[in-house]
């Protein structure tokens, strides 16, 4: 069953708010990935067009990456924005699995 009827479940059995129940989900998804990996600034986006709640990592553009969680060389900044510069935190897709274990706690 796609996320987005699961919604639609909810907001017309329940009288449920959408934009309420997107947060709630984001927000639920968004602590299991945060147990798993503290060290990551993570944000979770519900994303209408694929229906799917989509991790993004924000990482600082440096010349040299001393840590994988934090940095991203310029290189690959640029592959997801063009115009990214270093300095300047972007948001990537955050693609690192979470276990049954996250999502339960």
């Amino acid at each position: 069953m796609k996320l987005s009827h699961v919604i639609d479940e909810l907001v017309e059995e329940r009288g449920l708010d959408r934009s309420i129940l997107n947060e709630i989900m984001c927000e639920g998804m968004l602590a299991a990935y945060e147990k798993r990996y503290p060290e990551a600034d993570l944000d979770a986006v519900y994303n209408k067009k694929t229906d799917e709640i989509e991790i993004v990592i924000h990482k600082l553009v440096t010349p040299s990456v001393s840590n994988d969680f934090r940095e991203v060389a310029l290189k690959k900044a640029r592959a997801h924005k063009p115009d990214a510069e270093i300095g300047e935190v972007v948001a990537l897709p955050f693609d690192l699995p979470i276990g049954r274990i996250e999502i339960l706690k």
